[in-house]
C-alpha cells in the first residue's frame, strides 16, 4: 500500500498535475485578497446576527465548496486513465506478477489514488482558507463538512472512472461514462417535475428509479452547505444512496478485475 501512494504521488508530480492544484490554489488565493480591496468594508467581528456576518459566512462555505469541486473535477480528469493504464499490455505482467491478490492490487491503487489527491484538495483547500482567514477574519468548524462531502464525491467519481476503465480498458470512455452519470444526475434531481409533465406512470416510474441509483453530487453540493451553515437537513437520501452506488461499482469493478484475462 505504501509504494502504491508513493507511486501515485511521484505519477501526480512527474505528470505536473501538482502545478495544476498549486496555480488553481494560487489563483484562488488572489482573488481572496483582491476581494479585501473593495470599497465597501465588511465588519466580521461584531454582532453575530449582523447580515454581513451571515454573508461573508455563506461566501466561505460556497466559495471553499466551489474550489474543492473544481479540483475534483480536475482530479476525475487527470485521473481516469491511471487504474486502466495499470494494465496495458507490458505493464500488466509487472503489477500482476507482485505477491499480492488481484483483489488488493486494485483496492490498495483505487485507495491511493483517493488518499494522494485527496489529501492535496484538502491542502490546497485549508491553504486558501488560511488566506480568507487572514482577510476576513472568518472561521468556523463547519467547514470541516466542505471537505468531508468533497472527499465523498471524489470517492464517487472514481469509483465511476475505475470501473468502465477496466470494463474497457479505455481512458476517453470512462470520461464520457462520467460525463453521461454528470449529466444525468443534473438533470434527475427534478425528477419530481416529470409527473407535472405526464402520467405515464412507466416514465414516472424509470426516471424515478433512475434518480436513486444513480449518484447525487450536485445534491451533496447543495447538503455540505447546510451542514456548514448549521441549517437543518431535509433528507440524507443524496448521501446514502451515492455512497450506496460507489460501493456497488468498487464491488463490480473487483469483481470484473478478477475475472478478467490480461
Amino acid at each position: 500500500m505504501r509504494g502504491l501512494i508513493y507511486d501515485t504521488w511521484v505519477e501526480m508530480v512527474q505528470r505536473r498535475l501538482i502545478w495544476v492544484y498549486a496555480a488553481v490554489t494560487v489563483v484562488a488565493m488572489l482573488i481572496i485578497v483582491g476581494s479585501k480591496s473593495m470599497s465597501i468594508q465588511i465588519e466580521v467581528n461584531g454582532d453575530p446576527s449582523n447580515p454581513m456576518n451571515s454573508m461573508v459566512e455563506q461566501v466561505a462555505v460556497g466559495s471553499l465548496d466551489a474550489y474543492c469541486s473544481f479540483l475534483v473535477f480536475l482530479t476525475i480528469l487527470g485521473t481516469a486513465g491511471l487504474i486502466p493504464s495499470m494494465f496495458e499490455r507490458g505493464r500488466a505482467e509487472y503489477y500482476l506478477s507482485k505477491p499480492v491478490s488481484r483483489t488488493s492490487l486494485l483496492l490498495y491503487k483505487f485507495s491511493s489514488i483517493w488518499a494522494v489527491y485527496g489529501a492535496t484538495i484538502v491542502a490546497g483547500g485549508l491553504a486558501t482558507f488560511a488566506v480568507f482567514y487572514m482577510a476576513w477574519r472568518y472561521g468556523d468548524a463547519g467547514l470541516v463538512y466542505v471537505f468531508v462531502f468533497n472527499l465523498v464525491s471524489l470517492f464517487i467519481w472514481l469509483s465511476v472512472t475505475a470501473f468502465t476503465g477496466i470494463a474497457s480498458g479505455s481512458f476517453a470512455v470512462s470520461l464520457m461514462v462520467a460525463f453521461a452519470i454528470w449529466v444525468a444526475e443534473g438533470l434527475l434531481r427534478y425528477h419530481e417535475a416529470v409527473e407535472q409533465v405526464t402520467q405515464n406512470k412507466l416514465v414516472i416510474g424509470v426516471v424515478s428509479g433512475l434518480y436513486y441509483i444513480l449518484p447525487k453530487t450536485s445534491e451533496l453540493s447543495d447538503l455540505t452547505t447546510k451542514l456548514a451553515l448549521g441549517q437543518p437537513v431535509e433528507s440524507w437520501v443524496p448521501l446514502w444512496s451515492s455512497l450506496i452506488f460507489a460501493s456497488a461499482l468498487v464491488a463490480g469493478t473487483v469483481v470484473l478485475f478478477n475475472r478478467k484475462d490480461y
